[in-house]
């Protein structure tokens, strides 16, 4: 319909009965749309702003990590820091699951002494665990990127502090 509308516009110049109002907006000359045309325009630049806006990417601190640059602001983030860490943590994944606690996974106990059964909760702070209403007794550790809970009843693995000394 578009291209229709557009061709008429072209075709008959200010004899069409159709005006262009915009990319994809038309409108019949008869309607008096000249008046909202100014209206019409700042909605069009107010979108391109909101489109411009989304492309725009907000990152985490530089940490030039083993390929990853930034480091995470979320806890998909964080998931993604650990499985570049995991081997020298000595924990392996199993399973990952939507629900809580985040993963099922195998924690190296010692040379020849075995791997032990562990359930993660992946957050971006650790007082998170706190705030989500997790029970601490269905989970053995807290993987994060920053422990801020003093007081947390569980082992937290505070991904920043790895990181950091690391890149020292």
């Amino acid at each position: 319909m578009a291209a229709q509308l557009y061709v008429d516009i072209k075709k008959y110049g200010t004899k069409s009965l159709f005006l262009q109002l915009g990319k994809n907006r038309f409108g019949l000359r008869g309607w008096g749309i000249e008046v909202l045309k100014d209206e019409i325009d700042q909605q069009e630049r107010e979108k391109e702003e909101i489109i411009s806006k989304k492309r725009r990417s907000i990152v985490g601190e530089p940490i030039n990590f083993e390929g990853l640059i930034y480091g995470p602001l979320n806890e998909n983030g964080v998931i993604f820091l650990f499985s570049k860490l995991h081997d020298k943590l000595g924990i392996n994944i199993e399973a990952i699951q939507a629900s809580y606690p985040d993963a099922k996974g195998r924690r190296k106990i010692g040379k020849g002494k075995g791997w032990e059964d562990i359930w993660i909760e992946f957050e971006y702070k650790s007082s998170q665990f706190k705030a989500h209403k997790h029970d601490p007794k269905e989970c053995d550790i807290i993987i994060c990127w920053e422990h801020d809970w003093k007081d947390c009843p569980i082992e937290v693995i505070e991904l920043k502090k790895i990181v950091l000394e690391e890149n020292i």
